[in-house]
């Protein structure tokens, strides 16, 4: 196995954990956004959802992690490529995402 692969899989393993702590409701601190704002201004965010939508983008980011995991290493060169441009753009997408709708589903 190469060293990219274990590199996802480390990646994923790390994510994995961060968003089960985020859907059970907890790990608030981990959202720096949320983290930074004034007391004024979190109290207009539900924190319960907040915290498992961002749980929920991290169990996403997991399986496109594991996916790159193991294209990198059971896969062929040509399809390596593809496969982690298109993880990487659902990344991006699922990221973008959750900023807007985060700030639309999880006001109070």
């Amino acid at each position: 196995m190469s060293g990219a692969a274990i590199g996802c899989f480390c990646v994923a393993a790390v994510l994995l954990i961060m968003g089960i702590v985020l859907c059970t409701g907890h790990g608030s601190w981990l959202l720096a956004g949320y983290n930074t704002m004034k007391k004024e201004e979190r109290e207009k965010y539900d924190e319960k959802k907040l915290c498992r939508g961002a749980g929920i983008l991290m169990l996403i980011q997991t399986a496109l992690c594991i996916a790159m995991g193991l294209t990198e290493a059971f896969c062929p060169e040509e399809i390596i490529d593809t496969v982690a441009k298109i993880c990487a753009a659902l990344i991006l997408i699922t990221i973008t995402a959750w900023i807007i709708l985060g700030n639309i589903f999880c006001k109070k």
